[in-house]
């Protein structure tokens, strides 16, 4: 468990990234993919932004035990802006 302020606020951007996975594959299995695109395109950009955010610096505040949080609320940010990125400029239509 983090103990800085940044290391708890990581903890709550990876929460809310792992919500946002669980809501997306729920919605891709009930058969409304593009509303799943659509909704991860609007709200994945903000976890990316804040989870990077927070992640480097509750990693660069807490000790060496307790950055297990920051680096993976970091990784994952980094997965949520890479499938932005592939969902702006590199997914089609078929067209």
């Amino acid at each position: 468990m983090p103990k800085s302020l940044p290391g708890k606020l990581s903890l709550a951007i990876l929460s809310i990234g792992l919500l946002q996975v669980v809501f997306f594959v729920g919605m891709v299995s009930n058969s409304k993919g593009l509303g799943a695109i659509v909704n991860f395109i609007r709200f994945a950009p903000f976890t990316a932004l804040f989870g990077i955010v927070f992640g480097v610096v509750g990693w660069m505040r807490e000790k060496k035990g307790h950055r297990f949080i920051s680096i993976i609320s970091i990784i994952m940010a980094a997965l949520f802006l890479s499938v932005c990125i592939y969902f702006f400029f590199i997914w089609t239509f078929g067209g």
